[in-house]
């Protein structure tokens, strides 16, 4: 990427960046359509559409890639460095979607599990005395908000924070307690009060004392009200604290960090010379031999970058080796999730890059038209059965999809790479 960098890609980078958020929107719309229309089992639902909404954007890309730009008399080989470009436009795709991959899917297959654990949860009786209610109600939010954050403090070990929002979350409900005590106390008053007035209606209570009284009780409500915010403001910059970490995380993924130092390299003269030198060329137009000086480090990192893609295929037939479970799911899932995944969705992206290039709102470049419309014709991601299998979430159910959608892949991607040779 670092090699095929300058300033003038980054109008071509718009497009792919568009098109990495556009290609999981349509998937994401299209997936409800087939949950709507399969009726697949409460488990396997957020999964089936998250296996229409992303799909494998890395190395199905990369090794179409690959193979097409070696055959003798393909339309790109007399575009200068088309296959470093194309390397480029797929990272730039893969790092955005490596964004919204990591962000969307782990919490989005999350909720399968809520589902089932609220619907066990429904058929237990729980016998609650109606005295607690009340501050079972008010303390609600606040021992959901601590769990959730334990959650995360785990993640992070932060023991000092928890410690004082569990000191802080014990000091309120023991204010709850004292609240609840003092109105059952004040009820308790009234009702003496009136047995008193009505006994000697002479007699009444001192109106100062009642005064003073009630200024007490409005300076005591004030205080209690501060507490609750104080809980609320620390579990709430807690909370913000741990999002933002774990979505740091997600976002400072390998593809994103190549990319970044890729577009680094590119943009800064000085530092694209280090690594692949200049391209002065001699009077006669050859390029002439030079010296690199990090020259050493690009071939040792290209010799590296070359084995990604067989270890990659190596790694796919393994999980595809096992076969499908069988009668996990239904045939009409099946052939429905493939139709969806391998033939609506690279057809929109054709029709979408035909009329986007004929308004003239795409870069008039033919390989970046083609690594866009590729990356709307792969299969399902592979990494979506672990996440499932993490999340309870379907996992022998999107393995076996993946199995019949990545057979079938072999004759859709063919023949879609076929049409758009013939369109650029």
């Amino acid at each position: 990427m670092a090699n095929s960098m300058d300033l003038s890609q980054l109008v071509k980078f718009f497009s792919v960046v568009f098109y990495a958020c556009l290609y999981p929107i349509i998937g994401f719309i299209l997936g409800h359509i087939l949950v709507y229309i399969c009726k697949p089992p409460e488990n396997f639902k957020r999964s089936l559409v998250m296996s229409v909404t992303f799909g494998n954007a890395a190395f199905i890309p990369l090794s179409l890639i690959t193979t097409v730009f070696y055959i003798s008399g393909n339309p790109f080989s007399e575009i200068p460095n088309a296959e470093y470009n194309a390397i480029s436009y797929i990272s730039v795709y893969v790092s955005i979607f490596s964004l919204i991959y990591w962000t969307v899917s782990p919490s989005y297959l999350a909720g399968n599990k809520s589902t089932i654990t609220k619907k066990d949860d429904e058929e237990v009786d729980v016998d609650v005395d109606v005295d607690d209610t009340e501050s079972k109600d008010k303390t609600q939010i606040l021992e959901e908000g601590l769990v959730v954050c334990e959650e995360e403090i785990e993640y992070d070990d932060d023991s000092i924070q928890l410690e004082e929002i569990n000191r802080n979350i014990d000091n309120f409900l023991q204010n709850e307690d004292n609240e609840i005590n003092d109105d059952r106390l004040d009820n308790n008053v009234s009702s003496l009060e009136e047995g008193i007035n009505k006994s000697n209606p002479d007699e009444s209570i001192d109106t100062d004392d009642a005064n003073e009284a009630e200024e007490e009780t409005t300076v005591n409500g004030g205080v209690h009200n501060s507490i609750i915010w104080i809980n609320y403001i620390i579990l709430l910059n807690y909370k913000l604290i741990s999002f933002g970490k774990s979505f740091f995380k997600r976002i400072w993924t390998p593809p994103t960090i190549a990319v970044l130092l890729g577009f680094i390299i590119g943009v800064v003269g000085p530092l694209k010379y280090l690594f692949f030198g200049s391209e002065d060329s001699n009077e006669d137009g050859e390029t002439s031999s030079q010296f690199i000086p990090l020259g050493f480090l690009t071939g040792a990192m290209n010799m590296l970058g070359a084995a990604a893609l067989p270890c990659a295929m190596m790694v796919l037939g393994a999980n595809l080796s096992k076969g499908p479970a069988t009668s996990v799911i239904s045939k009409k899932t099946i052939i429905l999730a493939s139709v969806t995944k391998l033939i609506i969705i690279p057809l929109i992206s054709v029709i979408l890059t035909v009329a986007l290039s004929y308004y003239n709102i795409l870069p008039d470049d033919p390989v970046l038209k083609f690594v866009l419309m590729i990356e709307g014709a792969t299969p399902t991601a592979m990494s979506l059965v672990i996440i499932c299998q993490m999340n309870n979430s379907g996992e022998k159910e999107m393995s076996s999809l993946q199995f019949w959608i990545y057979i079938a892949s072999s004759i859709t991607l063919t023949f879609f790479v076929s049409v758009y040779l013939m369109i650029l």
